[in-house]
């Protein structure tokens, strides 16, 4: 399958299980992309700063910055981190594309309502139409993440 030379993607995921099914696919399904791992809103806007991506992979739910074994820190998952590198890329990536990657079907907003996946989606869309491809929903029960991601990246990052 021909690629993309020099492909390189961002994955900002916090969680170690999905963070390995991500690395997985990847590997299996784009053995000659490169890829770079942030866990936190912190990082991924160090990682964005600093390095240029083909891609992005961000988790909806992220920490505030990294979490040291053996020191308090990195703060609670914020359930609008993934929002929050959307604006950042939106204002100094805009070229990047993205997607999000969930487990999550609803999701608490700061005001104290609920989202459904569908809302979400929605959302995000309309807000971020020049970089956010998609809202997929992750299940490590389920392989429909799986074709659906492939499928998207097929689109944006084979020749």
């Amino acid at each position: 399958m021909p690629t993309t030379n020099n492909a390189s993607i961002l994955i900002v995921e916090d969680e170690e299980p999905k963070l390995n099914a991500i690395r997985a696919f990847l590997i299996d399904e784009f053995p000659a992309f490169e890829f770079r791992v942030a866990k936190s809103l912190t990082s991924a806007i160090s990682e964005l700063t600093h390095h240029s991506f083909s891609f992005c992979l961000i988790d909806m739910s992220i920490p505030s910055y990294d979490f040291e074994v053996d020191k308090s820190g990195g703060g609670q998952p914020q359930a609008e981190g993934g929002t929050d590198i959307l604006r950042f890329m939106e204002s100094e990536c805009p070229e990047l594309k993205a997607a999000v990657l969930t487990q999550y079907n609803e999701f608490a907003t700061l005001d104290g309502s609920v989202l459904s996946i569908e809302d979400l989606r929605e959302n995000l869309t309309k807000e971020f139409s020049d970089n956010l491809l998609a809202v997929i929903y992750y299940s490590g029960q389920k392989a429909s993440w799986r074709s659906e991601l492939k499928t998207l990246m097929e689109g944006q990052l084979i020749d």
